[in-house]
Formats: structure tokens, sequence, C-alpha cells
């Protein structure tokens, strides 16, 4: 089965799209804002992306520069759905990325959004059910990027942050929206490793898991509050455990701020200027 990507904040407008691209024989996801569609394009590729620019957390363009520097994602077709004009910056911004067509909401339809995406999929009608194989030749919308790591690993900063967290996926996410702010990134996937990458080389500010293996968040934080090299060095812990104990512990033990997954990509960075200063 063909599985969509619906990246779309109108809860309405995605709930009637979804029903019909179902009913046309497709697996349907759906996503309301810019985070979660980076996470779910990550953790579960979809074989095509209907995109709305306006989204928020992380708009749009941003998330198909994501897909452009992302080499797994670098054949997914895109097709964008907007209430922005074809004519307007964004639009044409849109379209030298690569996506495969743009519709405006004021001329589109679910009949000629599905004949866009059987198109782009090269799907005859007989066999939606089926879902076939994305053809082979179907032309790249984005080309690989020649480096794939996030541009703020490769280029050099004024700040470093260290993100720990074992999820690979959130560490992707991360690592792109403070890349984009114009921050250095370093990545550590345990606690250990996470000690070990501060200690030979302070960062600026530490984004620390609550739960990961080998040490968690909590005796990193024991651990950083003995070391005279780090103790000083701001932490902000993120973690999907809601229990307000939790919060105050992490609280108690120093870290600077604590925010609840799925996190805002606004906070988060306003969080990160406040105690990393800008770029």
């Amino acid at each position: 089965m063909v599985n969509l990507l619906i990246a779309e904040d109108d809860h309405v407008a995605a709930s009637l799209s979804r029903r019909g691209f179902e009913r046309a024989g497709f697996k349907v996801s759906v996503a309301t804002d810019g985070a979660s569609t980076l996470e779910k394009l990550l953790s579960e590729p979809p074989d095509l992306l209907i995109l709305d620019l306006i989204l928020p957390r992380v708009d749009g363009l941003e998330i198909l520069e994501f897909i452009k520097r992302d080499a797994s994602l670098s054949d997914l077709p895109v097709i964008v759905v907007s209430q922005l004009p074809a004519n307007s910056e964004s639009a044409q911004a849109a379209k030298n990325a690569g996506i495969r067509c743009y519709i405006t909401k004021s001329e589109s339809s679910l009949a000629s959004l599905l004949h866009e995406v059987k198109s782009a999929l090269r799907m005859p009608v007989e066999n939606l059910s089926q879902g076939p194989e994305r053809v082979k030749e179907f032309p790249v919308f984005l080309k690989p990027s020649a480096a794939t790591q996030p541009r703020a690993i490769r280029e050099k900063k004024k700040s470093r942050i260290l993100i720990a967290d074992d999820d690979s996926v959130m560490q992707r996410v991360i690592s792109f929206l403070l890349s984009e702010a114009g921050y250095e990134v370093e990545l550590a996937s345990n606690g250990k490793e996470a000690l070990a990458l501060a200690t030979n080389s302070p960062p600026k500010l530490m984004i620390l898991d609550a739960m990961m293996p080998t040490l968690d968040g909590f005796g990193v934080m024991n651990a950083w509050n003995s070391n005279e090299k780090l103790f000083a060095v701001p932490v902000i812990m993120l973690t999907s455990d809601l229990d307000d104990k939790t919060r105050g512990a992490a609280l108690a033990k120093g870290v600077v701020a604590y925010l609840n997954k799925p996190f805002s990509s606004a906070e988060l960075l306003a969080h990160v200027k406040r105690f990393a200063g800008s770029p």
C-alpha cells in the first residue's frame, strides 16, 4: 500500500483529505505542525508528501530545506498545497527547491490532487489499492546534498550546543533546528558519551534527554554538577515524562529549563538563545 504524509495545520482540511485518499486506497498519516512532520519523515518515511507552506513550529520551506540535506529523503516527491499565490516569493522558493507541483488551495480539489499524486507516483487507477512501488525513473525532485550532515556540523559556528539523546530522529530534528538558527551542533547518543565529549571540550549549552541508556539524564546531571569544567554550563532537559515530580527533580538538579516532548521549536530556540546567546 502506498503511504502518504499530509502536513496541514487545518484539522478539518487534513481530515477531509485523509478520508478521501484512504477511500482511494492509500495509507495516510497526518502531521499538523512542522516539527511533527520532520519526525514522521524520518521515523515513517512516506512515498509522497503533501505539504502546506504555512505550518507552526517549522514552516514548509524549512522542511524542504531539511529534505534537501537528508540523503535518505532526497528522492521523495513533494506536492505543495498552499493558500499563498503561485506567484508569491514563497511559492517560487518552493518551486526552486524542486517540488513536483504547486497547487493553491483556492484552485484545488480532491480530484485534482489525487490526479497529481498518481502522476507523481506513476500509478494507474486500477492498481491504487495494490500500492505499486515508486517508479525508479521518476525524476529526483531534490538532489542529495554533497554532505549528509547538517550544515552546522560541517561549518564552524561561534556557539556550540551538545545534544544528548538516544533517539536518532530527535537528534536530527533538533540538529536541523539549531543549525538553521546558526549554531554548531555536537551529538551524543547516551549519557557517558555526552560527559566524555563535554569534558574534552565544554559546550556553550547542553540539551539533555532525561531517559537514555547507559547513563540517564539525572545521572549525567550528578556528574555534571561535580565537574568543575562543566557545572557552570547550562543544561536544558527534554523528556516525554509528564510527571510533575520528574520536573521538580530535574529543576532541583540545576537544569535551566525543562521541556516536554513534543516540544515547541520556538520555545526551544528561545531558551537556547537565552542561555547560549546568539550564534
